[in-house]
């Protein structure tokens, strides 16, 4: 018997709400940790900006000069600045294309601009590259899949990020708007 999954009920507030996203850890104690720790743990502003904008002036690696780009991406993104975030995003991954966050980050602001193939294309490989929260990689590439149709996949993406994540309440409640039923063959 083979099986499908059908989705219950879209949620349209799904794609308002946009992706998760990820931030890159920064060793130290300067600007550039206080940019990741904006970037990860408060709701950015453009004091955060500021602070992004000033451990850039800085003397910085070329790992961590990528990851603060990324990171003032991801606060200029929560601003609803999305050419700003894109920016800093293409800055990142030019410097550093191994780094999978500025992929996942720059598919995240696809998906906020309705750009799904785009986006996939992007979460795809950050998840190749390697993510440190790969969780969210699945659940914005489940968003970009469900967006373009492609329910079953989504609904994997979705039980891929609870699977590595089982307190990603994100996940959960996207997956109860799926039902999984037999096609009677």
């Amino acid at each position: 018997m083979k099986t499908r999954v059908l989705l219950v009920a879209f949620a349209a507030t799904l794609l308002a709400g946009g992706g998760a996203n990820a931030a890159v850890s920064v060793v130290g104690n300067g600007p550039a940790r206080v940019c990741f720790q904006l970037a990860t743990y408060s709701r950015p502003d453009a004091d955060a900006v500021k602070v992004c904008k000033d451990a850039l002036d800085g003397d910085l690696s070329k790992r961590d000069r990528a990851a603060t780009l990324i990171n003032r991406g991801v606060i200029e993104m929560a601003l609803e600045r999305m050419q700003a975030a894109q920016d800093d995003f293409n800055k990142g991954i030019s410097m550093m294309p191994e780094m999978g966050e500025g992929y996942l980050n720059r598919g995240v602001a696809f998906i906020g601009q309705k750009r799904f193939a785009e986006a996939l294309v992007d979460l795809n490989k950050g998840l190749q590259l390697g993510v440190s929260r790969p969780e969210i990689g699945y659940y914005d590439r489940a968003i970009a899949n469900e967006a373009l149709g492609n329910v079953t996949a989504a609904y994997e993406d979705y039980r891929q990020a609870l699977a590595i994540a089982p307190r990603f309440e994100r996940a959960s409640e996207q997956l109860k708007r799926f039902k999984v039923v037999s096609d009677g063959t």
